[in-house]
């Protein structure tokens, strides 16, 4: 997904929820992934992390959403399904992230599917 997109999706998440004890607030939004950040797959989905972060440094030089700054949380589930799940758990119940964007790999997206759906957790691939 464009980077247009991502930005008109979390301008939507912001003005449906101007207060919320998910990872969205006066002053931030906080997202979220699991991915390889470890092992073989690594190669590939660091870099896809590292365009994430740095275009949500630059969305936040430009006074980010809304006046909002974005945070990116990524955790390394070493491209492991049952990882991914903890991963989103931890995501979901301590970090409390508002969406989801870019998880690597389809046997996580396959396993994640059941939980970002009854949590009802915004995705973007």
């Amino acid at each position: 997904m464009s980077p247009g997109r991502v930005t008109a999706v979390l301008l939507l998440l912001c003005l449906l929820t101007p207060v919320s004890p998910l990872g969205i607030n006066a002053t931030h939004i906080v997202v979220g992934n699991t991915g390889a950040l470890s092992g073989p797959a690594r190669i590939r989905w660091f870099p896809q992390v590292e365009g994430m972060r740095l275009a949500f440094r630059e969305a936040n030089a430009a006074g980010g959403i809304l006046a909002r700054n974005l945070s990116l949380i990524s955790l390394d589930d070493g491209y492991e399904p049952a990882r991914s799940i903890e991963n989103f758990n931890t995501l979901n119940e301590v970090h409390r992230v508002i969406l989801m964007v870019g998880v690597y790999g389809s046997p996580a997206v396959k396993a994640l599917k059941p939980y970002i759906t009854e949590h009802g957790m915004p995705y973007i691939a």
